[in-house]
């Protein structure tokens, strides 16, 4: 009997060992990984070449959130961007990042943290476009560092 506990606290152990580490404070988490957008998606929607969507990559499709854009945040409050679009390049950095609580600071511009942990991040935020008020969801994915 000694020897079954035995083996299941070997078992127990090696499985904890193999488990990534799941940091539970968003700013660590953050930090942790690059993150790479996956989708931006805009409600209502907007009109793009006369027709009505709410995929933000359709509405600009070789602009820089179209191309692999890229969020990498320093532990020194700056963050940088990249991306394969063209004048991507432009973009000036690194710029200061700030999280509290649910909220995340980009340089001026304010998101709300929707869920993050180490495999994705939703970020949404209230913005003007096309004259209208409205909501833009961004879904980051995890990315090794």
């Amino acid at each position: 009997m000694n020897r079954f506990y035995i083996i299941l606290m070997a078992a127990v152990l090696c499985g904890t060992a193999a488990c990534k580490r799941i940091d539970p404070e968003p700013q660590n988490i953050l930090r942790m990984h690059a993150w790479r957008l996956k989708s931006a998606t805009v409600e209502p929607a907007i009109s793009v070449n006369g027709r009505e969507t709410t995929n933000l990559f359709e509405a600009d499709p070789s602009g820089c959130l179209a191309n692999n854009f890229t969020l990498m945040f320093g532990s020194d409050s700056t963050y940088h961007v990249s991306s394969n679009g063209p004048l991507c390049d432009m973009v000036n950095g690194p710029s200061k990042w700030q999280q509290r609580d649910n909220l995340l600071t980009l340089s001026a511009s304010v998101y709300t943290i929707r869920a993050i942990d180490n495999s994705k991040m939703i970020l949404e935020r209230d913005e003007q476009i096309q004259a209208l008020n409205r909501k833009t969801t961004y879904i980051y994915q995890a990315e090794d560092k």
